[in-house]
């Protein structure tokens, strides 16, 4: 765990995981992302979703609204569709100062395509993590899910335009 420059805690970023290459008959290349993309972009498109789980981990709502586009469309974990990033940041500041105060996660990305040279879609698994980072074990209490995110590159970089995050199980 490191800390951030005001001192929150915060976790390492997200792992590429190549367990899910051969899903659904896709080949390896498209579904690590090595679809003739530059790395850079992979790089990128990976360490915004780094960011998302130190946002995460450190509660920090603007932090976290701040990764999105500014026209973004979400659906959270139970369910709710969010349309605007003004009710997300309000849902998301909701969230952390209540049910996901002491929440952590860890984020490992499955799965990175390249629809266009400026739009990704990214699939991680959302795993429960203790504060230090280490993995939890699954139960009822502490449950995955998969985030999926369609990212698009602004002149600010790469941003979530679309989420969503589905319970395993």
């Amino acid at each position: 765990m490191r800390s951030d420059a005001l001192g929150r805690r915060v976790t390492s970023g997200p792992a590429v995981d190549e367990r899910s290459a051969h899903h659904h008959g896709r080949d390896q290349q498209q579904r690590s992302g090595t679809d003739g993309r530059s790395s850079e972009d992979r790089t990128a498109v990976v360490e915004l979703v780094g960011r998302y789980q130190d946002a995460f981990n450190t509660n920090d709502a603007p932090a976290m609204n701040a990764l999105f586009d500014d026209d973004p469309i979400f659906v959270n974990i139970v369910g709710n569709l969010v349309l605007d990033r003004e009710t997300l940041l309000r849902a998301q500041a909701f969230v952390f100062d209540g049910p996901l105060r002491e929440v952590y996660v860890r984020y490992d990305v499955e799965s990175l395509i390249f629809l266009h040279t400026d739009i990704a879609v990214v699939h991680a698994r959302q795993r429960p993590a203790a504060a230090d980072g280490a993995l939890l074990p699954v139960d009822t209490e502490n449950r995955e899910s998969i985030v999926v995110f369609v990212a698009v590159r602004t002149s600010a970089g790469w941003r979530i335009r679309v989420g969503q995050n589905t319970v395993v199980g």
